[in-house]
């Protein structure tokens, strides 16, 4: 009987084409049809019905559950590769705490007045740094690539950004009642 199963690749072959399985996955199919085949004789009890009967349906539904998890596997490889599409394009990078910075592209500066005067208050470097790490959501390192410069040195940007931005306290009120507004 067992030399009978493993005989039946013509009914293999048979679903593979009836399911419209294109030609580079066949050798796939055909050797889970084979497993699929193996399974359905061991759990085949005379009392339901033909064993052609049952071999057929097992294979059919191996093979559509086969298809489905192809289809989902591969729908999930295409939605990351559209979301690295859309982090590259847009800008929208990942935060460190792996967090799009915004959920549609583009940042929207509400008041431009505020981000003129911190600009103002910074210099080039800083404002660099400022604008790369806090507002587009760059590492470090990134800026540090993008500029031809140390990590440190943009370490260093930052430190004296902050502490700039710490004593102004006409601005951080300022900052602060923009955000509120906003809120």
């Amino acid at each position: 009987m067992i030399e009978k199963i493993f005989s039946q690749e013509q009914r293999i072959y048979y679903h593979i084409h009836r399911l419209r399985i294109p030609y580079a996955f066949h050798e796939e199919f055909y050797a889970e049809g084979m497993i699929a085949l193996w399974q359905a004789y061991q759990s085949f009890d005379e009392t339901l019905g033909s064993l052609d009967n049952h071999l057929n349906a097992a294979l059919n539904f191996h093979f559509i559950d086969l298809i489905r998890q192809n289809k989902r596997a591969s729908d999930a490889q295409l939605s990351a590769r559209q979301q690295l599409i859309i982090n590259q394009e847009t800008g929208n990078k990942m935060t460190r705490s792996n967090q799009l910075l915004l959920d549609s592209p583009g940042i929207s500066v509400k008041d431009t007045d505020i981000w003129q005067k911190i600009k103002a208050r910074l210099s080039k470097r800083q404002w660099t740094w400022l604008s790369g790490y806090v507002v587009d959501g760059y590492s470090l390192k990134e800026i540090a690539k993008q500029e031809n410069v140390s990590v440190e040195a943009v370490k260093s940007w930052a430190k004296e950004a902050r502490r700039k931005l710490r004593t102004e306290k006409d601005l951080k009120a300022r900052i602060k009642k923009s955000l509120e507004r906003y809120d």
